[in-house]
């Protein structure tokens, strides 16, 4: 299961296609059934989310998530939402309070699959489980393999997303075929530092056909400050 799970959907055109929910369901459903409980005990499902239920990209995924997976799955299903919020910090906290939290809340009541929604999830996921629930099954959704590292285990899935931030600058030459400088507009983050360095790796192939401005280490105001000086031609990615 480990291996035929990964299913790749593309990010720069159209990220959450309503057949890669439908993968996102299915493998939830397989992990169910692969745990062996009793068909009549409800399944309690733990959906992390990255940041908040409310935040995009990933709240395009988690309403259709919880009715696909209520509706595919032949047990009863008793859902548990829970966020990290701590990433939203340019310096994440620590995660003891948050990893009492969440012992706390299953202890004594079991726990039959997790859902980790999107990268800072995952990475959560897969540092801190065998702080939590270590033979509990896992899945990954809506995350970039490289931000996890492919670190699973035999009985957890993965339903990623392929993230290639070059295309979308191609998208902007296509449009905007004179366009000479591109602002980048990016925070500090633990996990946009982790993407800045993989999108200054994938603009590497347009060379010196375009200047890109880093503005990451800008507050916002300075950000907007900075784009009224960018010379003509230009764009804000």
């Amino acid at each position: 299961l480990r291996k035929a799970s990964f299913w790749s959907a593309g990010i720069s055109r159209g990220m959450f296609s309503s057949g890669w929910i439908a993968r996102i369901c299915l493998t939830s459903v397989l992990l169910l059934v692969m745990a062996g409980i009793a068909a009549a005990q409800p399944k309690r499902i733990l959906l992390l989310h990255s940041f908040g239920p409310t935040f995009g990209p990933w709240n395009a995924i988690s309403g259709p998530l919880r009715e696909e997976i209520r509706k595919q799955s032949s047990y009863p299903v008793d859902l548990y939402e829970a966020s990290l919020q701590g990433e939203r910090f340019a310096e994440a906290p620590d995660q003891a309070a948050f990893l009492d939290y969440m012992r706390g809340l299953f202890e004594g009541r079991g726990l039959d699959l997790m859902i980790a929604m999107g990268a800072p999830a995952a990475r959560f996921m897969v540092k801190y489980r065998s702080n939590l629930f270590p033979a509990k099954p896992l899945l990954i959704a809506g995350a970039d393999e490289r931000t996890f590292n492919g670190e699973l285990s035999p009985n957890d899935a993965a339903v990623p997303v392929t993230i290639d931030p070059s295309l979308q600058i191609d998208d902007i030459l296509r449009i905007l075929p004179e366009t000479t400088d591109i602002a980048v507009a990016i925070g500090d983050s633990p996990l946009e530092r982790f993407w800045l360095t993989e999108i200054r790796r994938s603009f590497e192939r347009f060379g010196t056909r375009v200047t890109f401005h880093w503005f990451n280490k800008l507050s916002a105001e300075n950000m907007v400050k900075q784009a009224l000086t960018l010379p003509p031609r230009s764009a804000i990615y």
